[in-house]
C-alpha cells in the first residue's frame, strides 16, 4: 500500500483499517473480544457498510485509522443518531452537514507522534470543508478530553457509558468558530484559512452556540478558564462533606494548581459507569460529590463517598481496571486527574510528589478503617 493519509477505498485499504483497530482494541486493550472476527484478526461491524476509514499508511503497514459517519453519505443509523443526539441541531444544520467520528487509533509504540495525528486530523478536516460540514460529534474517554479540547471541541450533552469502554463525556466540534479555534491554538484553523468562507457559517455558529448547555458536563482550565477547576474541586469538597483525608491535604495552592493544569471535573448521571471492569485505562479519578458503588460481576463490594479515590490499582500497578464504579446518585461529580501529568510530576518534582503519593495513601488506607 502506498504511504500517505486517505480514506480507505480498495479492500486491501479497509482490511488494513480493520486489523488495527483488532490490534489496538481486541489485542492491546482487551475489549470488543466478542464482536472480533479473531481468524481474519479484524474488528468490523455493520455500520463499516456505510462508515468511511481515514487510514494513515507507513512504509506500507498502516499506523493510524479512524471511522467517522458522513449523513451525505448515507442516513445515519437510528443508533448514531440516538447516541449522539444529532436531532438536537437539526433545525439547525441538515444531516448532510453532519460527521461522527469514532474509533479513532494509533499503536501504542507510535503514540505521541505528534506528526501523524496532525496529518490524521487535518485530512479529516480537509475532507469536511470540501463538503460542506458544520457539525463534528465524537465521544470522549476522560484521559484523551484534553486532546480534542485542544483542537476546539466542546462538551455539549451529559456524560454516558459506551459499552466496553466505560464513561465518555460528548463533544462537538462547530467547524467555522474560528475565534474559538485561534482561542484555543487548534492546528484545524490552518485548513480553514485556506478554504473560502461564507456567509452562512456565522449564523450557524451563533445558532449553534446558542444551544449547547450552560451547565456542562465538563470543567476544565482550557474550555472553562483558568482556576475553574480548582474553585469547583473545593467548592464540592466543604467541611460538610468531608470526613476523610484529602488527595491535596496540605499542599500549596500553586502545587494543587500544577497538578489540576491539565485535570477535569466530570459530572456523571445516574448509573454512568465512571470506570469499566477490564479498561485499559490508568486515569486516576477522585469522587467529589454524590455516592458511588464499587462492583465486581454485578456484586456490590463497597460505597465510596466524597473523597474517596478510584482507579488507584490500575495507575499504580498498570493492570486493567478490577471492577466497576458506577454513579449511584444524581449530581455525581468526579476529579479526573491527568495520568501523564501526574506521572511527570512524580518523576520530575520530588516535593510535590511526595505530598501527594502520601496523601494517596491515606485515602487508600481510611477505605478500610
Amino acid at each position: 500500500m502506498k504511504d500517505g493519509v486517505r480514506f480507505a477505498t480498495t479492500p486491501e485499504e479497509k482490511s488494513a483499517s480493520y486489523r488495527l483497530r483488532y490490534q489496538v482494541y481486541v489485542e492491546e486493550m482487551n475489549r470488543f473480544t466478542e464482536r472480533a472476527d479473531h481468524a481474519a484478526r479484524e474488528l468490523r461491524d455493520a455500520y463499516d457498510e456505510s462508515a468511511r476509514a481515514l487510514i494513515g499508511i507507513s512504509e506500507g503497514e498502516p499506523v493510524a485509522t479512524l471511522r467517522c459517519y458522513w449523513g451525505g453519505d448515507a442516513p445515519f443509523p437510528d443508533e448514531i443518531r440516538t447516541v449522539y443526539m444529532l436531532d438536537r441541531f437539526v433545525d439547525i444544520v441538515s444531516y448532510s452537514q453532519m460527521l461522527v467520528v469514532e474509533r479513532m487509533m494509533v499503536p501504542k509504540d507510535r503514540r505521541g507522534a505528534g506528526r501523524l495525528s496532525a496529518q490524521l486530523y487535518n485530512a479529516l478536516y480537509q475532507f469536511i470543508v470540501d463538503v460542506g460540514v458544520e457539525l463534528v460529534f465524537l465521544d470522549s474517554e476522560p484521559h484523551l478530553i484534553n486532546n480534542w479540547l485542544k483542537l476546539g471541541f466542546r462538551p455539549f450533552a451529559p456524560t454516558t457509558t459506551y459499552g466496553g469502554v466505560g464513561l465518555v463525556v460528548p463533544l462537538v466540534g462547530v467547524v467555522w468558530d474560528k475565534p474559538h479555534l485561534a482561542k484555543v491554538g487548534s492546528p484545524l484553523l490552518m485548513t480553514l484559512r485556506d478554504a473560502s468562507a461564507e456567509d452562512h457559517h456565522e449564523e450557524v455558529v451563533e445558532r449553534v452556540l446558542k444551544r449547547l448547555p450552560e451547565l456542562a458536563p465538563l470543567v476544565s482550565e482550557r474550555a472553562s478558564g483558568a482556576g475553574c477547576v480548582m474553585t469547583t474541586v473545593y467548592e464540592s469538597m466543604t467541611d460538610a462533606n468531608r470526613d476523610r483525608p484529602f488527595i491535596f491535604d496540605d499542599m500549596r495552592e500553586d502545587e494543587v494548581q500544577t497538578v489540576l493544569e491539565r485535570s477535569h471535573v466530570i459530572r456523571c448521571s445516574k448509573g454512568d459507569y465512571i470506570i469499566q471492569e477490564g479498561n485499559t485505562a490508568q486515569t486516576l479519578f477522585v469522587l467529589l460529590s454524590g455516592v458511588a458503588e464499587v462492583r465486581r460481576d454485578n456484586d456490590l463490594i463497597a460505597v465510596l463517598t466524597p473523597g474517596a479515590v478510584m482507579g488507584e490499582v490500575a495507575f499504580l500497578l498498570g493492570r486493567p481496571r478490577t471492577a466497576d464504579v458506577v454513579a449511584a446518585t444524581e449530581e455525581v461529580q468526579v476529579l479526573s486527574l491527568n495520568e501523564g501529568s501526574i506521572r511527570r510530576h512524580i518523576r520530575t518534582d520530588p516535593e510535590l510528589s511526595s505530598k501527594l503519593l502520601l496523601n494517596l495513601c491515606k485515602c487508600l488506607c481510611a477505605r478500610v478503617l
